[in-house]
């Protein structure tokens, strides 16, 4: 790893690493690594920063995360450096390294997973919502008993049949539009996706 990586390394919240790093440590070309973080930095999946010299740092964590890969630093160290590594402060920086990384990951996938889960008494609220919304609209259609009734007698079953379509397409509008006003996500913390 170069020295601006190691200026950069882990912190209380990623391990950062250079796009060159990143593409070393991958064994991938850095222009496909390079592309792949303007794409995730453009859709808001991961964070980069800046380092020295405006060098762009990728949350390692992160990253791997959003393509689905893991960096082994400590099977990569040992790749580089054939001879007896037990004491060799790079394998034990590696090793510390793996171990941060390896935090990072469980903890992206635990912020995931909590965000994922709902009480079920919030639940239970949001479905008394969404049926209040659902019935206010059906109990109207009573209302329409006078334009059932002249479309019979102008234009039979057929006019009946039209004027019932016309209804439903109502009711439907009507509970669609009260629905979009409930703010779900708001209710259960941001997890409705």
């Amino acid at each position: 790893m170069s020295d601006e990586t190691n200026n950069a390394g882990a912190d209380d919240d990623g391990l950062w690493l250079s796009i060159s790093d990143v593409a070393r440590e991958k064994n991938v070309d850095k222009a496909a690594i390079s592309r792949k973080v303007v794409e995730l930095e453009k859709a808001g999946r991961i964070e980069v920063r800046f380092g020295p010299n405006r060098t762009k740092l990728v949350n390692l964590a992160q990253f791997d995360a959003e393509v689905g890969e893991v960096t082994d630093f400590v099977r990569e160290q040992a790749a580089r450096f054939s001879d007896d590594l037990i004491g060799d402060s790079r394998y034990r920086d590696a090793r510390i390294k793996s171990a941060q990384y390896d935090a990072l990951r469980k903890q992206i996938e635990m912020r995931k997973l909590v965000g994922n889960l709902v009480e079920i008494a919030q639940v239970d609220e949001v479905i008394a919502q969404v049926g209040e919304e659902i019935k206010k609209p059906l109990e109207q259609i009573p209302l329409h008993a006078d334009e059932i009734v002249a479309a019979a007698a102008s234009g039979g079953a057929v006019a009946v049949r039209a004027k019932l379509r016309e209804i439903i397409f109502s009711v439907r509008t009507q509970i669609a539009a009260a629905l979009a006003k409930l703010d779900i996500r708001a209710k259960n913390g941001g997890a409705a996706e």
